[in-house]
């Protein structure tokens, strides 16, 4: 997986309630890197869909900064299309998957959140890939 790992933006003024204004969130793009690395008589094209999965507003992933009211409820999620089917992927082949994230506030985030369907099963890559991500905004 292909990301910057420290973003900075500006995420604006908070309002009244402590959420941060509307339009101050922030994009960033990742590009999962794929490769069909079957080799010798096991060598064979591969089929699968890849999902991206948007965290739940208290996922530990979405760890505060430390510092005001905000990152620990706010999820990472994806914007556009979040699921992509590749077909026959042949052996020693690769290709870069392009997803645009968003997230609204300061915080460390796990960007892996992918999912693999594949032969009827599914399965999650089990490290995490984070992204801190702070803001320029000063009052």
């Amino acid at each position: 997986m292909h990301h910057e790992q420290l973003i900075r933006h500006d995420f604006k003024a908070m309002s009244a309630t402590g959420d941060f204004a509307s339009g101050a969130s922030c994009d960033f793009h990742v590009v999962v890197r794929l490769r069909n690395v079957l080799q010798g008589n096991r060598a064979e094209s591969v089929s699968f869909v890849l999902e991206a999965e948007g965290s739940p507003p208290t996922a530990p992933e979405s760890v505060v900064d430390g510092e005001g009211p905000h990152g620990a409820d706010l999820p990472l999620v994806w914007v556009g299309p979040t699921r992509v089917s590749v077909v026959d992927l042949g052996p020693d082949e690769g290709m870069d998957l392009r997803f645009k994230a968003r997230v609204a506030g300061p915080g460390v985030y796990n960007l892996n959140q992918f999912r693999v369907v594949m032969n009827g099963s599914s399965f999650h890559f089990p490290q995490h890939c984070l992204v801190t991500v702070e803001s320029t905004y000063t009052p």
